[in-house]
C-alpha cells in the first residue's frame, strides 16, 4: 500500500511524503534520504521492494524538490533540509510507529545529511549508499578539474543570476534551489567541507550509531577515496563498509544511481536487506534510548 503524506514545517511550508506499507507486523521503519536534487519518486520501486520485505518506508522530497514546493520568496538550503525537513520526517515517523525502530537508507547526501541534525539520536542505522564528502581535490583528474570549474564558477554564477541551478539540463534530477546549490558549492571547496559551518551543526552523540557505507567502483560521482573522507565525519559510530563493483555481478554498470534502478531488484536489493539485517544485529546489541 502506498499513501500520500503532507507534513506542514511553518505556514506555507509543506513537504510531500509518501509511506510504502506491505503489512502491518513491519519489523521496522525504513527513512529514504533522497540525494540533492533527486525526487523522493525515483526510489519508489526500491521503496515497494522494502515494504514487501517486511518494512515500513517513507520516502519523502526536500522542500523545492520534486512534490515539496518551494512557496514563492521562500529560501531554503542544505542545512535547512537537514534540522528542518529530515526531522520532522523523524519526528512523524517516531508519533506513528511507536514501536518500531527507525533506519535510515540515504543516497549520497541523504548519507550525508544524518550527521548535521541531532534527530539522528532517534534512529538505529544508516545504510549510506554513495554517500561522500564533496571537496573537489578527493577526485582524479580529469574528474576534478571539472570538478573545480562547477563549484567555483558554474554554479555559483548560474545559481546567483537565474535564481536556481539548472540540474535538469544535466539530467541529474530537478533544478537546485539557489540557497541550496550557494552553500553545496562552498562547501564542495573546502577540505572540511560541511564541518566548515560546525558553528550550525547540532551536537550528536555518535556512539551507540550503526553505519554501513556502500561504495561502487564505476560511480565517478563518489570514488572510494571520497567516502572514506566522509567517514571521518561520523567518528565514534560503529562503521563497516563494502565496496561493489558491476563485474561481481556480471553488470555493465551501477554507477551512482543504478543501485536504486529497479533492474537491481533480483540482483543487488537482497543486498540491502542483508545490510538491513546487520544494523538491526548491531543495536540489539547498543544502548541507545
Amino acid at each position: 500500500m502506498e499513501t500520500p503524506v503532507t507534513l506542514t514545517l511553518k505556514q506555507g511550508v509543506t513537504l510531500n511524503a509518501r509511506v510504502y506499507e506491505h503489512d502491518s507486523a513491519a519489523k521496522a521503519v525504513v527513512i529514504i534520504n533522497p540525494a540533492v536534487a533527486v525526487p523522493a519518486r525515483f526510489y519508489r520501486h526500491f521503496a515497494r521492494y522494502l515494504s514487501q520485505n517486511g518494512y515500513v518506508v517513507i520516502a519523502y522530497d526536500y522542500r523545492g524538490i520534486g512534490e515539496s514546493l518551494l512557496p514563492r520568496g521562500e529560501k531554503t538550503d542544505l542545512m535547512t533540509w537537514a534540522t528542518k525537513d529530515y526531522a520532522t520526517v523523524v519526528d512523524f515517523a517516531r508519533s506513528t510507529y511507536q514501536d518500531k525502530d527507525i533506519y535510515l537508507v540515504g543516497h549520497s547526501f541523504g548519507g550525508q545529511l544524518p550527521r548535521l541534525c541531532a534527530h539522528t539520536r532517534y534512529v538505529e542505522g544508516i545504510l549510506a549508499i554513495s554517500a561522500q564528502s564533496g571537496y573537489w581535490r578527493l577526485w582524479p583528474i580529469p574528474q576534478r578539474f571539472a570538478l573545480f570549474g562547477l563549484w567555483y564558477l558554474l554554479m555559483p554564477l548560474s545559481s546567483s543570476l537565474l535564481g536556481f541551478f539548472p540540474t535538469k539540463l544535466l539530467k541529474l534530477g530537478e533544478n537546485l534551489p539557489a540557497g541550496a546549490a550557494l552553500q553545496w558549492a562552498r562547501w564542495c571547496r573546502n577540505e572540511d567541507y560541511f564541518l566548515q559551518d560546525v558553528d550550525r551543526i547540532d551536537y550528536l552523540d555518535m556512539n551507540q550509531l550503526n553505519i554501513i557505507f556502500v561504495g561502487f567502483s564505476d560511480d565517478w560521482m563518489a570514488p572510494k577515496t571520497s567516502i572514506e573522507a566522509l567517514k571521518p565525519m561520523y567518528a565514534g559510530a560503529n562503521q563497516k563498509s563494502e565496496y561493489l563493483s558491476p563485474e561481481q555481478f556480471q553488470l555493465k554498470k551501477i554507477g551512482h544511481f543504478g543501485f536504486f534502478t529497479q533492474s537491481m531488484r533480483d540482483v543487488l536489493w537482497p543486498r540491502s536487506l542483508e545490510w538491513l539485517d546487520q544494523l538491526q544485529a548491531a543495536s540489539l546489541t547498543s544502548d541507545k534510548v
